[in-house]
């Protein structure tokens, strides 16, 4: 099972909602742990450089702040339709979660403000306690994302602040990759979703529905048939993997 952001939430909360070992995408981590930038669609709030059992940044540098020695940007880029989008180090933010290393996140945050450390260390311990596993956001999960996206604005508005509507689809691409078992409480995205991919689709209580995504071969298919119209609109992802952390 793969939950978003939002159930992710309600489940922090308090909520009755069963998440343990259910799986998230490292957007859904990002959105929880609040690493995007409000004002900024190409920088991070903070920026998580981790490989797995080990964390970089220099003492005299600022490990949240410092956005250079990146491990992995990914470009996702709209044309002229809508502003560039550059999500950062996913798979160090799925490592970190997975190795459940809280001393190694506790550092990455030691020099945001106290009210923001005190917010963000437990929901750190969260994801750590209660979910099974982080999925990093690669290319080709990023890919039937876009074209969801594409799919999506020929019949929808995309929400104000642009990231959200991106986010959303690249969490429902996450799963679709996966062949899960989505669960969310946003009812337009699940039906447009379960149609877009015939997609049995399930209420089951509380405002909440799942997505069965299970049907991967159906799935694949139906995406590499369809006419990618994003394309010809100057849509494209890119994957800078070149630069490095510095090792100290």
């Amino acid at each position: 099972m793969m939950i978003d952001t939002q159930i992710l939430s309600y489940a922090y909360k308090g909520r009755e909602i069963a998440v343990s070992s259910a799986r998230i995408s490292s957007v859904a981590a990002h959105e929880f742990l609040e690493v995007y930038d409000p004002d900024s669609t190409t920088r991070f709030r903070y920026y998580i450089k981790y490989l797995s059992g080990r964390h970089f940044g220099a003492p005299a540098i600022s490990p949240s702040h410092w956005k250079g020695g990146a491990v992995q940007r990914l470009v996702l880029d709209f044309g002229s339709d809508y502003p560039q989008l550059i999500e950062f180090n996913s798979r160090a933010t799925a490592a970190i979660i997975n190795d459940r290393n809280i001393p190694a996140f506790g550092h990455i945050l030691s020099s945001l403000d106290k009210p923001l450390q005190k917010k963000l260390r437990p929901r750190f311990a969260f994801l750590c306690e209660q979910i099974g596993e982080c999925v990093p956001l690669g290319p080709q999960t990023a890919e039937i994302g876009i074209q969801l996206l594409w799919d999506f604005v020929q019949h929808h508005n995309v929400k104000s602040n642009f990231r959200n509507s991106v986010n959303d689809m690249m969490i429902l691409a996450a799963a679709i990759s996966g062949r899960e078992h989505l669960l969310t409480d946003d009812n337009l995205l699940a039906r447009f979703a379960a149609a877009q991919q015939q997609a049995p689709l399930r209420e089951v209580g509380q405002g909440l529905v799942e997505i069965d995504f299970e049907r991967k071969t159906k799935v694949t298919k139906r995406l590499s048939s369809e006419s990618k119209g994003y394309i010809n609109r100057g849509w494209r992802i890119a994957l800078d993997t070149q630069r490095r952390a510095p090792q100290v």
